[in-house]
């Protein structure tokens, strides 16, 4: 791997960091609290950490930025979307939501599901008992009085099984084959992503590559998967942002 790693320490009380996208990190205070935001790749925060990433039995599912929106919870357990700036794009109006993908997003109000694009508008009407996460190839897997099958952008539901994406296939294909050459001594805990995975032994984590030759110690308590070139990684209580540069 010829890229260098630059290592730059986060400043702030986290107990947890999460995937790099889209150009800010997910991170948590605590799991008394639950208070929630975004930093930067250099630790600035970007959203504050007004908002909640669980109140009661709700989550916040897949909580990073996807099309610029990330949902957030409120006090209250509603949950709606903020842009980079922690601007509210949408409303906190919903009872349950999915990441936004190809400009739409799957959310849930008055015990039924329906499908919203990035202004809060409805795009397909709100009368499913459920609409199973983001859209990939323009369709999500949805149930409609009891009955599984998936729904397109014009809202139609097909009653038969999901059509499978066939640019995903090739993708999980790219990402998912192991080496050869990885150690049998550690255990591999993540895809390549940048050509890095993550791998543990011993309750703890570094990175390898491709050829099995380990990239980043295994000294760490806790590790991400590289994403557009970040990471997130934490020793001895502190966090430290990796970069590939």
């Amino acid at each position: 791997m010829n890229k260098k790693i630059e290592y730059r320490p986060i400043q702030g009380e986290y107990d947890y960091l999460g995937n790099y996208s889209e150009g800010c990190i997910f991170v948590r205070n605590n799991t008394n609290e639950w208070k929630v935001g975004y930093i930067d790749k250099f630790g600035k925060i970007v959203v504050d950490m007004v908002y909640y990433g669980k109140v009661g039995d709700s989550y916040v599912n897949y909580p990073a930025f996807h099309d610029g929106l990330a949902a957030l919870m409120n006090e209250n357990g509603k949950f709606g979307y903020v842009d980079r700036t922690g601007r509210t794009v949408v409303p906190f109006i919903y009872d349950m939501t999915f990441c936004y993908s190809e400009g739409v997003a799957s959310v849930k109000k008055d015990g039924k599901w329906g499908v919203i694009d990035r202004a809060g508008k409805p795009v397909v009407p709100f009368i499913y008992d459920c609409i199973a996460g983001a859209f990939e190839n323009h369709q999500a897997e949805a149930i409609l009085h009891g009955e599984k099958g998936y729904i397109d952008l014009n809202g139609y539901f097909h009653r038969q099984p999901i059509q499978p994406s066939k640019h995903i296939q090739a993708l999980s294909r790219e990402e998912t084959p192991i080496p050869k050459a990885i150690s049998v001594d550690y255990e591999l805990i993540t895809k390549f992503k940048d050509g890095l995975a993550v791998i543990k032994k011993d309750n703890r984590y570094g990175y390898v590559d491709r050829f099995g030759d380990i990239v980043i110690p295994i000294e760490y308590t806790r590790a991400t998967a590289f994403s557009e070139g970040i990471a997130a990684v934490q020793k001895n209580g502190n966090w430290y942002i990796l970069e590939l540069v």
